[in-house]
């Protein structure tokens, strides 16, 4: 894939080389620094993960990485190289293997064999527990310690993981492995490619994370029905389902919400568990920041207590971060800020009226071109 970057006078357009890394240690460190550069949103999570455990000793071997979410979702990663000869089968088997010895362990041993160690490997000075280490990490602000430790447990005795093979290339066996592994088994395990490009020159370097493998489609089988019991990520809500959830205000504005932008080609309107959310991918001229690889105007959720709220998933610390996405998503921002009842990045639909529905349509059409027009 060619990109091209353009000079500082905007004179002058040069292609920026592909980078090579030095080795697999190189892209892993990458991820133990924040597994989040990872396009873990194209999967379906909407929360942040945390780095665990680094090759973590088990009975059958040595798993790269260990990372979990503050909901108790848990990531198995292994990083090769393409020019390795593991790149292909022989890395299944191995992360599949990790997958079965950690199945039926428990919260208390993933703390002590994988946490523990690593706060000593990584000469992390941290006392608190694994729970302290993910809500501070995370920055999570609905995290709770009993719904992460009772998440981790149950998806631990189910066997219900994510597992994540990260290359710089892809190969085409690999891929097809990936897609027959999601189309053929239920949902307990997701299993994905993520292909990591590093591009750059003496000034500037990028990193453009890419499933290398489509998300998976939301199958019922005999599995999921099994063990989906809120600890694997269940199928994505229906349109119908989530409206019918709605009082008849909400209703109207969330169906002048999605009849804006179902069909839209630049805005992706993406169902997850319970809501949706509209996003525009980041464009490769920018450092995606903190990772993410989309701007997600919003998260349109029922919450756990029936309410419909908008959340602005894209982190405020992030936007304040980041200088350099203000000119493109600063409009955006202030104004979903200044709305009536925004406090911590939620605002109850109910606050909401027709003439601000409006204008925050106007305002996501507008940056979604910005973003596009990179």
């Amino acid at each position: 894939m060619k990109i091209l970057h353009l000079d500082k006078d905007k004179k002058k357009w040069s292609r920026i080389q592909e980078k090579i890394y030095d080795n697999e240690a190189q892209l892993q460190n990458l991820l133990v620094d924040d597994v989040n550069v990872l396009p873990l949103e194209d999967i379906g999570y909407s929360t942040p993960f945390v780095t665990i455990g680094k090759e973590v000793s088990l009975q059958n071997g040595s798993l790269d990485l260990l990372a979990v979410s503050p909901e108790g979702h848990i990531a198995l990663i292994e990083t090769k190289l393409d020019k390795n000869p593991e790149v292909k089968r022989t890395v299944v088997g191995q992360i599949l293997g990790y997958a079965a010895y950690l199945w039926n362990q428990s919260y208390e041993d993933l703390e002590r064999d994988c946490f523990k160690r690593f706060l000593s490997q990584q000469k992390i000075k941290f006392d608190g527990s694994l729970p302290d280490y993910i809500k501070e990490k995370s920055g999570y602000e609905d995290f709770s310690e009993t719904d992460f430790k009772d998440g981790i447990n149950k998806r631990l005795q189910l066997g219900s993981f994510s597992l994540l093979i990260v290359v710089d290339k892809a190969n085409q066996e690999l891929k097809d492995i990936a897609n027959y592994l999601n189309d053929r088994t239920g949902q307990g395990i997701d299993f994905y490619v993520a292909e990591m490009e590093y591009i750059g020159d003496k000034n500037e370097q990028f990193l453009i994370p890419r499933l290398a493998n489509p998300p998976r489609k939301n199958v019922v089988t005999a599995q999921s029905v099994r063990s989906n019991n809120g600890y694997d990520r269940p199928p994505a809500i229906t349109e119908e389902e989530f409206l019918s959830k709605l009082s008849k205000p909400d209703k109207e504005l969330a169906e002048n919400l999605i009849n804006e932008f179902e069909n839209s080609e630049d805005i992706k309107l993406s169902w997850r568990t319970n809501g949706f959310s509209l996003m525009t991918p980041f464009p490769k001229s920018i450092i995606a920041p903190g990772g993410y690889t989309n701007f997600s105007y919003l998260f349109l959720q029922v919450n756990k207590k029936g309410d419909a709220e908008l959340r602005f998933s894209y982190p405020n610390e992030q936007y304040d971060k980041y200088k350099q996405t203000h000119p493109l998503i600063e409009d955006y921002v202030k104004f979903y800020r200044s709305i009536k009842g925004y406090e911590n990045r939620t605002i109850s639909i109910s606050k909401l009226d027709q003439n601000t529905i409006k204008s925050l349509i106007g305002l996501i059409k507008s940056t979604s071109k910005k973003l596009l027009n990179q």
